[in-house]
């Protein structure tokens, strides 16, 4: 995209907070390097002539969620109940009295069962035969 300097061009631009923030910097940072006052749409015409010149940041990997360890058997134990009395994960959360979306973490590995939650998977467990 070029920027002509003949013309005026009115843009309305919204961004997030956390943008309006680095926003902020990169026109200090400018105006720092020039020696003079920057206004932010002097910044946003910089940014988007030199876009394309500018390498990619690529933003990390998100990890794949990893087992919390000892939770192994609570992983295999829920498939295993959800399957042994074949029903969905709303009305295993029902059965239980887990919620549905804690379950799912609980069957994933990514959190541990505790406190009450955990009696509740444990009795679950033991009502249906699940070692």
């Amino acid at each position: 995209m070029a920027i002509n300097k003949n013309k005026n061009v009115n843009l309305q631009l919204t961004i997030s907070k956390q943008d309006g923030e680095r926003l902020l910097k990169i026109q200090e940072q400018l105006s720092t390097l020039l020696g003079v006052e920057i206004t932010k749409s002097q910044t946003i015409a910089f940014l988007i002539k030199n876009y394309d010149k500018a390498p990619r940041i690529q933003e990390p990997k998100q990890k794949p969620n990893r087992a919390i360890k000892g939770n192994i058997n609570y992983q295999s134990q829920i498939l295993a109940l959800k399957d042994k009395i074949n029903v969905s994960y709303p009305k295993l959360s029902q059965i239980i009295g887990i919620p549905t979306s804690t379950l799912k973490k609980y069957a994933s590995g990514t959190q541990q069962p505790q406190g009450e939650n955990e009696q509740l998977l444990n009795d679950a467990l033991k009502r249906y035969g699940i070692k």
